[in-house]
């Protein structure tokens, strides 16, 4: 069995800010609080999500449709 990737964790805001940044943004203290928060919650949904994926990592992809 592979091993697991590694955790996600949350940025630091002050990761967050440099990453707006280069992107021509410049926001808030509160604004990246509220991401960063955003982020605590959803990054280890989207691991869970990931860990009910078969091996290789893909999905089977939408139901066929029509008769079977």
């Amino acid at each position: 069995m592979p091993d697991a990737p590694p955790a996600a964790t949350t940025p630091a805001v002050d990761e967050i800010r440099a990453v707006a940044a280069r992107e021509g943004l410049h926001p808030a203290a509160v604004e990246l609080e509220g991401v960063r928060d955003f982020l605590a919650v959803f990054l280890p949904a989207v691991e869970e999500l990931a860990a009910l994926l078969p091996a290789g990592g893909e999905g089977a992809g939408p139901a066929p449709l029509g008769l079977a």
